[in-house]
């Protein structure tokens, strides 16, 4: 709720400010200042709600693997980050052209990110209590609901990315914005992270946070060398499909994974979403 009030009461601040041409210094001044209510309400619930002993000496690690787990958090902003910064220092004139595009990718992928909410805490809570087969049962369904999902979703993103940055960029001519290529790339890469989800979410579940710190530390490295090696020649192509090249690593480690620590389930069920979701886009090509 509160969050949800913070979105409103910003969109509405946002607004009233542009209609009465504030600068977009003052804009951002003001999402700020509001955006700061938020945690401060939460310290005054918390304090108001909850009587927490300070006085308590600790035993032992409260929080096992955290290091472990601030170290693929720090994997992940730069994976997420490396585009932009190769870009900004080796190709600087593609960098508004990557913005438009990963504007649309992102977005999207946000999208469906937000609707896995809750499911990590599910995974957790079944797990604790040794349901497997329920967690078999809804990891099963979680996975055939994602990969639909993203299945169509991306698709219809990859066709009408580049006529969108076509109506976006019109009568715009500091670059050529229409890279249909690139696009393709750059939604194949979102629409792999995405499909890696319930996959990654089972592994935060379990807690194995060290066991798989060095994939997140490769991850991020393969999107470096490969981005940094092909820019040169191939430009913001190059930065894509280093990102694709990291994102299909690490999503059919995390399968591996699964497979031999966790579920214990065979691989070969990934797979076959994979191939029902590649003849679904053929079948809709075809139709188109």
């Amino acid at each position: 709720l509160l969050q949800s009030a913070t979105m409103i009461l910003n969109t509405i601040a946002c607004v009233i400010l542009m209609k009465c041409q504030a600068s977009i210094q003052v804009v951002k001044l003001a999402s700020s200042l509001i955006f700061l209510l938020q945690p401060l309400v939460l310290t005054i619930v918390a304090r108001r709600r909850y009587k927490i002993d300070r006085t308590i000496v600790l035993e032992g690690e409260p929080i096992p693997q955290k290091w472990n787990g601030l170290a693929q958090h720090i994997a992940t902003v730069v994976l997420g980050n490396t585009d932009i910064v190769v870009l900004t220092f080796f190709s600087l004139k593609d960098v508004s052209i990557y913005t438009v595009y990963n504007l649309v990718a992102n977005g999207v992928k946000q999208v469906v990110v937000s609707m896995t909410t809750g499911v990590q805490a599910l995974f957790g809570n079944m797990l604790a209590r040794g349901e497997k087969e329920n967690l078999a049962r809804s990891f099963d369904m979680a996975e055939w609901l994602l990969h639909t999902l993203v299945t169509a979703v991306f698709l219809m993103t990859g066709l009408l990315l580049v006529p969108f940055v076509s109506v976006y960029t019109r009568n715009i001519h500091d670059a050529n914005y229409i890279v249909p290529l690139f696009g393709y790339l750059l939604t194949m890469a979102q629409a792999l992270y995405c499909l890696r989800l319930p996959y990654n979410i089972m592994v935060l579940a379990a807690g194995h946070y060290r066991q798989t710190q060095t994939s997140a530390i490769l991850e991020a490295l393969i999107n470096i060398v490969i981005s940094v090696a092909a820019v040169f020649r191939f430009g913001l192509v190059g930065v894509a499909v280093g990102t694709l090249v990291a994102m299909t690593y690490r999503t059919v480690y995390f399968v591996w994974y699964l497979s031999r620590n966790i579920l214990y389930r065979d691989m070969k069920y990934f797979f076959l979403h994979l191939m029902v979701d590649g003849l679904t886009i053929l079948i809709v090509l075809g139709v188109v």
